[in-house]
């Protein structure tokens, strides 16, 4: 037998002995220096928060190493006048739960990020229009040119529209809360893992 032989037949016997073996749940450790205050993305604007979140959500764009920005749900991004930016958004991904991710979830996730209650309502202006072209394509409509809008936005994580509603929290948890709300307590998780956070079908 020859050595191309002995290796194609010893990576066919790993492939079925990995594909025979059932998958073990596993205990992740995770430490940070500050404490986490909430699981809501739009509760808290400091970074510990967001540096846990970080590793759960996912915006429409990211930083790199050096900081420049990098596409993430939003495979690109162009404005065809200087009043609107049109974001093109990856298909196939798909939230923890199945859910498709789609244009509506960023329409939701626009008007939740600047509700009452939210710690980050400077992410987008309140004037902008956040209009749904189609299913994987949004404008966002400014009243006057910003160059730099998204710039803002690697911490502006977009969550499931359809979740946000079948478990009552449409509204952010407002940091003083008393009481925890569900998304408080239990992030929309975006399945593992196109990049970070979410999954491509």
């Amino acid at each position: 037998m020859s050595v191309r032989h002995a290796l194609r037949a010893a990576a066919i016997l790993a492939t079925v002995a990995f594909a025979i073996v059932p998958a073990s749940a596993q205990t992740i450790r995770y430490a940070n220096q500050g404490v986490l205050n909430s699981l809501d993305p739009y509760t808290l604007n400091e970074s510990t928060t967001h540096a846990h979140l970080g590793n759960v959500y996912e915006g429409l764009i990211a930083r790199d190493r050096d900081l420049k920005i990098i596409p993430a749900l939003a495979e690109s991004w162009e404005t065809p006048e200087p009043t609107r930016w049109r974001f093109h958004l990856r298909k196939g991904v798909k939230f923890h739960n199945g859910d498709p991710f789609t244009a509506d979830d960023v329409v939701f996730s626009a008007n939740r990020v600047r509700a009452k209650g939210s710690n980050l309502q400077a992410y987008i202006a309140t004037d902008t229009k956040v209009v749904k072209v189609d299913d994987y394509t949004v404008d966002f409509i400014l009243s006057s040119p910003n160059p730099i809008l998204h710039a803002l936005w690697g911490t502006w994580y977009i969550m499931d529209k359809k979740w946000a509603e079948e478990n009552n929290v449409v509204e952010p948890t407002p940091v003083a809360a008393t009481t925890p709300s569900y998304a408080s307590l239990t992030p929309t998780a975006p399945a593992p893992s196109w990049s970070r956070a979410i999954s491509r079908a």
